[in-house]
């Protein structure tokens, strides 16, 4: 039977591990996904993703008792593009792709926040996206969040990759929609895993401090283990965005 101590050194070893990951893997990879929203038997309008940008100083990292690792950075943003494209094509292929008609895909990642200690992370993303027709005018608009947090296993590469996934399914299935010729309805939003389309429900199971565990066994010649913690509130707020952004300006600027 394990006692007291026995599941210490376990806690410490698993958050050595989340930690240690997040050194070697704060990085995101590339994917690409098979949603299940493809239509095979609709004519379609070919799906172009003109656009995936950052907008500036939209970053922010939060790092409780560790190293600066896991800020979301331009590498992940061209990471994220490609396998939003790849995505996009992939899901299409099947398609009868309508010649002539295009959709016209523009995405904005607003914010994109990480924190982390040496026990967990959590990330939160506001991203805003607009689809336009093959005259570039607008025909549909959302922003919406993503969010996500693990806990002792876990890298913040995995983290960051998994909202990404999470952003690009909710965006390549709206599209698919979106793109469906023989479709008369309007495009309700639908659930999708990680994502919000509020900032409430987006941070509602966000950790609202983080805590770094330390272990000391000679402490003043002290033979038995001392614990120490270190913790800090972290400001989920500074990725809220009450505005939205204005699509028929920016589509004018991008004719």
């Amino acid at each position: 039977m394990k006692t007291g101590k026995d599941w210490f050194i376990i806690s410490f070893i698993l958050s050595l591990v989340f930690i240690t990951g997040c050194a070697v893997t704060g990085s995101t990879s590339s994917f690409v996904l098979k949603p299940g929203a493809a239509m095979a038997d609709s004519r379609a309008a070919k799906i172009n993703v003109s656009s995936v940008e950052l907008e500036k100083d939209a970053s922010r990292l939060e790092n409780v008792g560790v190293f600066s690792w896991g800020k979301y950075d331009s590498k992940d943003v061209g990471i994220f593009s490609k396998s939003l494209k790849d995505s996009m094509a992939g899901a299409q292929s099947a398609q009868k792709i309508e010649a002539g008609k295009i959709l016209n895909v523009y995405v904005i990642i607003r914010t994109f926040m990480v924190a982390s200690s040496n026990t967990g992370g959590a990330a939160l993303a506001c991203v805003a996206w607009a689809a336009a027709d093959t005259d570039n005018n607008l025909i549909y608009h959302e922003q919406f969040y993503a969010s996500d947090s693990v806990k002792l296993i876990g890298t913040l590469g995995g983290l960051k990759n998994g909202l990404n996934k999470a952003i690009a399914r909710r965006i390549v299935e709206t599209s698919l929609k979106l793109a469906d010729l023989d479709r008369t309805q309007a495009v309700e939003e639908q659930p999708f895993e990680k994502t919000y389309g509020s900032f409430d429900k987006a941070t509602e199971r966000l950790p609202k401090q983080m805590t770094s565990m330390y272990q000391n066994n000679f402490v003043f010649g002290n033979p038995y283990h001392v614990t120490a913690t270190l913790s800090s509130g972290i400001a989920w707020n500074w990725s809220e965005h009450p505005d939205n952004v204005n699509w028929e300006e920016y589509l004018n600027k991008n004719q």
